[in-house]
């Protein structure tokens, strides 16, 4: 299938605190894509692990397949406001030695998955005296860049600490992406 990318779109970056709470947090991204959408919102964008944040040292996120309920929610919020909703990232069940997906979902206007993309670079950063963080831990890294083609455009997906890593954007323009798009849930 082909697109005609439309001259202009407006995109709803959602900026929201996520926490282990993920009723609370599913709550709200249904508050704010509700606003988005009233707003004139064709794509709205979530930021990463939407659904359930922990910090550092706290219980693994729960993973669920994509079939799941978190990724149905999102679905219907796409086919209610009848927009192209990014789920920003939500751990997926499915990973090697118990490990999860760090997954993005782009979910068109009729509800299904337009594209899926599994997070390649995953953020294992040590601050000396400070912080140590190792998502490898619990994370399997994806291995594919994905460019989802719609009506607004070309859209290349990657999740926050893949934008430390320039050659993944030269595939993704490589390969036609014309707004890229990067969910994060960055640390102070």
């Amino acid at each position: 299938m082909t697109h005609r990318r439309r001259s202009a779109f407006t995109v709803a970056a959602v900026q929201m605190r996520s926490t282990t709470d993920r009723e609370r947090n599913l709550a709200i991204a249904e508050r704010l894509a509700d606003r988005a959408a009233a707003a004139g919102a064709d794509l709205i964008a979530f930021p990463e692990n939407v659904a359930y944040l922990r910090r550092e040292g706290e219980a693994r996120p729960p993973a669920e397949a994509r079939t799941g309920p978190t990724f149905r929610r999102f679905a219907a919020m796409a086919k209610r406001h009848r927009v192209h909703v990014l789920a920003g990232s939500i751990a997926e069940r499915g990973g090697r030695g118990g490990r999860v997906f760090n997954t993005s979902v782009l979910f068109a206007p009729d509800g299904r998955a337009a594209a899926v993309y599994r997070k390649m670079h995953l953020f294992d950063v040590a601050i000396a005296d400070r912080a140590v963080f190792r998502e490898s831990s619990f994370v399997q890294a994806g291995g594919r860049s994905v460019v989802a083609r719609t009506p607004l455009g070309a859209l290349g997906l990657s999740i926050c600490y893949d934008l430390r890593f320039p050659e993944l954007y030269r595939r993704l323009t490589l390969r036609g992406a014309q707004v890229l798009v990067v969910p994060s849930a960055f640390t102070a």
